[in-house]
């Protein structure tokens, strides 16, 4: 298996040569990263659970927009929800229809099991509790290696720091993993991550890096499997650079 680590010693050995080499004609403008401590299988082969999570109002709206568009049953019953209002309009009837699909259920027909349970999630509202982990190891089949996330709750590692793309605006956003936790909903579980956001990113066009100041600006839920896998840092003064991303 190969380790997220083995990665990071790749970029180390990389800026060494870019410096004793002379591919670049300026300094680089950030100095190598240390290199991690190895991690032992005995502490990646269990993803063990932190205990339970409060998640805050915000989080819990947030993540159920992030829901409403991933979840392809909740648009299914968005586009019935909304023929049936259709139909409500066109027989004069729209005033005792449901004004939102958390007070709405279907007039004919049965829904299937799956519709059913998101339905009555939809009616509930999404849980405030989860369950953490200080840590996560992910497989990726796409780069066929696994990638272990750190949270900042974690007693001795440092935390991850990933990228995204934002959901609507598409743009890249840079943050450290605050929180890493599993949340039920609609008779599933799915895995997330609190994002203490950067500020905005920049790209360097001399080093063909990004970097950002290493500031917090905003926390935002996004589930782990939307991130990147945990980048290779360095930092300079206030600035923060980003060494592999794949944008």
């Amino acid at each position: 298996m190969l380790l997220w680590t083995m990665f990071s010693l790749q970029i180390f050995e990389w800026c060494k040569f870019v410096k004793m080499a002379g591919v670049l004609k300026e300094k680089l403008p950030f100095d190598p990263p240390p290199i991690e401590e190895d991690m032992s299988e005995e502490t990646l082969n269990e993803n063990q659970e932190g205990g339970p999570l409060d998640l805050s109002v915000e989080d819990v709206r947030q993540m159920e927009e992030v829901y409403r568009i991933e979840i392809p049953e909740f648009q299914l019953l968005t586009q019935m929800f909304n023929m049936e209002r259709e139909v409500a309009r066109r027989e004069r009837r729209l005033r005792k229809f449901p004004k939102s699909i958390s007070q709405w259920r279907p007039e004919g027909g049965q829904l299937d099991q799956r519709c059913e349970a998101l339905l009555d999630a939809i009616h509930l509202g999404p849980g405030t509790t989860a369950v953490s982990f200080p840590q996560y190891l992910m497989e990726s089949k796409q780069h066929s290696r696994d990638f272990l996330y750190v949270s900042a709750q974690h007693p001795t590692k440092r935390a991850s720091v990933v990228c995204f793309r934002h959901l609507s605006s598409g743009q890249l956003n840079f943050g450290k993993v605050e929180n890493i936790y599993k949340h039920s909903y609609a008779q599933k579980e799915y895995l997330w991550v609190t994002v203490d956001l950067y500020t905005e990113g920049q790209f360097d066009s001399q080093s063909g890096l990004w970097w950002s100041e290493n500031s917090i600006r905003q926390k935002i839920p996004v589930c782990l499997c939307k991130v990147s896998p945990p980048l290779t840092i360095a930092t300079e003064g206030s600035t923060i650079w980003f060494l592999d991303v794949i944008a």
